[in-house]
């Protein structure tokens, strides 16, 4: 049982292979609430070019694609597994130049500074080695003013299993303002966290913040 965990958790931090397929099968059903809440929370508009990192299973890409018909979708995820499978999903998108995806790491992109409207991205801070590093990158490619959003659970939202095997892979989890502090050392104004309500209290958290003058 413990290698079991182990192995899911580390699957949920770079899917890959037959357990990576389930795993991102996995969490297509079961993060898809906490992704959309967040696209709503973006307020995207049709030209706007926004950059998702971390996208998984893809369910944000496909959101952010239907509310910016006129702009660009940029995806970043470390899984191999992960950008093959969304590439196939999204062929049409990627030929007519609406999207673009590619294997890599958040904290070391490849895009111009002041690039994006809009960098959002869910469950993906626990994996930073340094995050307050890795979100000034994030802050890098963000025109001035631009909205950044992280969408996340903590440790006490998620479900046993799930937090143990992140715990187990190396993920952070973080307790409550711990992101918002973190977004903060990066760089980051007008910083605000929203909360996902359910009958049993909030399920998920999204920081929002904008990226300063400079």
């Amino acid at each position: 049982m413990q290698r079991l965990t182990q192995v899911i958790g580390s699957n949920l931090r770079h899917p890959r292979g037959p357990m990576g397929r389930l795993t991102a099968r996995l969490m297509r059903q079961g993060n898809a609430s906490l992704n959309l809440w967040m696209v709503e929370r973006l307020a995207v508009k049709p030209r706007d070019r926004v950059l998702e990192v971390g996208f998984g299973p893809g369910v944000v890409l496909a959101e952010l694609l239907i509310r910016v018909p006129d702009g660009i979708v940029v995806g970043v995820d470390a899984s191999e597994l992960m950008v093959r499978q969304a590439r196939s999903r999204h062929a049409a998108d990627i030929t007519a130049g609406r999207l673009e995806l590619r294997q890599g790491d958040a904290g070391s992109l490849s895009d111009s500074d002041e690039s994006f409207d809009v960098v959002c991205g869910t469950h993906v801070i626990y994996f930073w080695p340094d995050p307050v590093a890795t979100v000034r990158e994030l802050g890098r490619v963000l025109r001035p003013g631009g909205t950044l959003a992280l969408a996340y659970q903590e440790r006490d939202r998620m479900p046993g299993r799930a937090a143990l095997g992140l715990s187990q892979a190396g993920a952070r989890l973080f307790g409550p303002g711990e992101v918002e502090n973190v977004v903060r050392a990066a760089g980051f104004v007008d910083i605000r966290t929203e909360f996902q309500s359910t009958p049993d209290g909030p399920a998920g958290f999204c920081v929002l913040a904008m990226a300063s003058a400079g």
